[in-house]
């Protein structure tokens, strides 16, 4: 199981500097702001996040989930990401809020979806 995570405006996917994060790769990467995340990060998400835990974003439009998204961020950031992309851990997770985090700072406007 994964979430699916885009930023869209007026319904199309918002141009983010070239990543290569998530649990689908695309080959050389991509400019688009869609993140394919692993459930077992989950844990982290719920805790940081709230409840709701990445689906928190759903919805929102991003300006409003900077500050969460930051308290996130400072104190996930403590933990180094292992290597294995699919490893139950803080860093990975910290990871993903960080990408997260400065899609929501470039464009505070779109918002969020979450599948």
């Amino acid at each position: 199981m994964s979430y699916e995570v885009t930023l869209e405006s007026n319904g199309v996917l918002v141009t983010v500097p070239k990543h290569e994060n998530g649990g689908t790769k695309i080959m050389g990467g991509t400019k688009r702001a869609e993140l394919n995340v692993t459930y077992n990060y989950s844990i982290f998400f719920q805790e940081h996040l709230g409840s709701e835990g990445l689906y928190y974003l759903c919805g929102k439009q991003a300006r409003y989930t900077i500050p969460r998204l930051e308290q996130a961020a400072s104190t996930l950031s403590d933990f180094q990401p292992d290597n294995d992309y699919w490893k139950k851990s803080p860093g990975n997770a910290g990871l993903v809020i960080n990408l997260l985090l400065a899609w929501a700072e470039r464009y505070p406007e779109a918002t969020w979806k979450v599948v």
